[in-house]
């Protein structure tokens, strides 16, 4: 029989509304993150970092600081008087001195509170498209430096 040929069936009835599932069989709820402050045309979500309870969301085409300088927001997972488990925004990050075209944030790597930043786009040395890292360390107070 020709498994093309068979009409696709609806899988989404299967699955409870608050799919997706976690790895032991429960239910983990669903929550949309929007940051505060992006707008329309920033890429939020090109390019995402997580370990353990922080993670980390590019916007390389932010225009905050310049045209597609980009940005990086930081959420912690926290826990509502429900027991369950909540995203929330902490922090948003751009470069030290942001330049346009940088696209700060194209690339992430999170580990423990240290965060590395790729912007492919900035000038380093006059060299246009150079490309830069950027290292950010979370601090014990929660901010990013």
């Amino acid at each position: 029989e020709n498994v093309s040929e068979k009409p696709a069936k609806n899988l989404a009835k299967d699955f409870p509304k608050d799919f997706p599932k976690d790895f032991s069989g429960g239910d983990l709820p669903m929550q949309r993150l929007p940051a505060l402050g992006q707008s329309q045309g920033d890429g939020f979500g090109a390019a995402m970092a997580l370990d353990e309870d922080t993670l980390a969301v590019a916007a390389p085409f932010d225009g905050q600081a310049g045209p597609r300088a980009g940005a990086v927001y930081v959420f912690h997972k926290t826990r509502d008087k429900a027991g369950r488990d909540r995203w929330r925004q902490t922090a948003r990050l751009a470069a030290a001195r942001p330049q346009d075209h940088a696209l700060f944030g194209s690339s992430l790597s999170l580990k423990g509170t240290r965060l590395l930043v790729g912007a492919p786009g900035e000038t380093v040395q006059g060299q246009s498209n150079a490309g830069a890292v950027h290292v950010f360390e979370e601090g014990r107070n929660g901010r990013w430096r």
